[in-house]
């Protein structure tokens, strides 16, 4: 948010000293908000309302901009009794985090995180806010066993959360997932979206034959 910041002042900038016209382009309606003295509301190749920047944002016409306007400034949610009373799903306490090789005292080369404590209780959402490079990303790599930990501990379900993947239990590879925000990076495009759970569920019957077959169990009793 920090670098739209500056890029949006320095735009304006440029526009007044130079004494250009300008035409921004943009489906955040916040930014455009800042930006001009005229709005131009488009969907599906068609106008939709046109008008100042004050009097659009303060008594849009058409149903397509209140609906824009409704998304860009939501309504506060009341926290009402979610998570009130509650056991605590999650505890992190004192976590640090980062990436790197590690020095003497154990510390990334880089640290994106330091001493991080976080309580999430059931029916609870908490959002994790930031600009980038904040630690956003880092976090909730830490939580799902992505990246192991510098210092600090983990709890689930009131129990402890191992920090490496390979040491969690199928029960908390099943709960604890994340969503990626871009499919593009996230998903193998040679995939079809139909073979991506299937590839998952083809995996667990394969890693609980080789378990049995390492513990000489016999897989009907598991």
């Amino acid at each position: 948010m920090t670098t739209q910041v500056e890029v949006l002042r320095a735009f304006r900038r440029v526009v007044r000293e130079r004494q250009v016209t300008a035409v921004y382009v943009s489906h955040d309606l916040a930014v455009v908000a800042q930006m001009a003295d005229h709005i131009l509301v488009l969907r599906d190749g068609r106008m939709r309302e046109v008008g100042t920047t004050e009097r659009l944002l303060a008594a849009p016409q058409n149903e397509y901009t209140q609906s824009l306007l409704a998304a860009a400034w939501p309504a506060p949610r009341s926290a009402g009794t979610a998570g009130v009373g509650a056991d605590v799903l999650l505890r992190v306490k004192g976590l640090s985090a980062g990436y790197g090789p590690r020095g003497r005292d154990g510390k990334p080369a880089v640290t994106i995180l330091e001493d991080i404590d976080l309580e999430l209780r059931r029916g609870q959402a908490i959002g994790v806010i930031g600009e980038s490079g904040s630690g956003k990303t880092t976090l909730a790599r830490v939580v799902a066993g992505l990246l192991p930990p510098s210092a600090g501990t983990m709890e689930f379900d009131g129990r402890a959360l191992p920090p490496a993947l390979k040491a969690r239990s199928h029960d908390d590879l099943r709960r604890i997932q994340i969503v990626f925000q871009s499919a593009d990076t996230a998903l193998n495009p040679s995939r079809t979206i139909e073979g991506h759970p299937g590839a998952a569920a083809s995996v667990l019957p394969r890693a609980r034959a080789r378990r049995c077959a390492a513990a000489s169990t016999n897989c009907s009793t598991w």
